[in-house]
């Protein structure tokens, strides 16, 4: 029976895990404050294409500030592209992937126009050569 319980357990907590952009961690009252590291989207786009490999190590789990232009807005609210300037032809259809945590983001983005200039803090959950980069968004300015 104890073993029933555990494995139930274990599989529970192994399927809460969106695997989509869930909540990144945020820090409890003992935890230190999160440090953002800012960059602008070109920088991400430009190590990527540089070396997938590289921008990986460099870039995955880590928190950062993204500056670019909303690209794509997601009709269900799921998410959001962060991409380089309008007018910025060396990075055309490349952006961020940001997955929204709550209503709250969701409002904001809605008084946003695609094109127009938008700053994310958030974990980059994923970086690859095809998808390029995914991230969780914490906050919006």
């Amino acid at each position: 029976m104890l073993i029933v319980i555990v494995a139930a357990g274990i599989i529970g907590g192994a399927s809460s895990g969106s695997g989509n952009g869930g909540d990144a961690k945020q820090p409890s009252g003992t935890e230190q404050p999160i440090s953002y590291t800012h960059y602008n989207v070109t920088e991400l786009f430009d190590a990527l294409k540089n070396n997938a490999m590289k921008a990986q190590s460099d870039f995955k789990d880590q928190y950062v500030e993204i500056e670019g232009y909303l690209d794509v807005v997601d009709s269900d609210g799921k998410y959001i592209g962060v991409g380089a300037a309008p007018n910025d032809y060396n990075y055309i259809l490349q952006n961020v992937q940001c997955y929204i945590k709550d209503d709250t983001q969701k409002q904001q983005i809605m008084e946003i126009g695609t094109e127009s200039p938008i700053t994310v803090r958030g974990k980059i959950i994923s970086v690859g050569e095809v998808l390029g980069f995914s991230m969780n968004i914490d906050s919006i300015n």
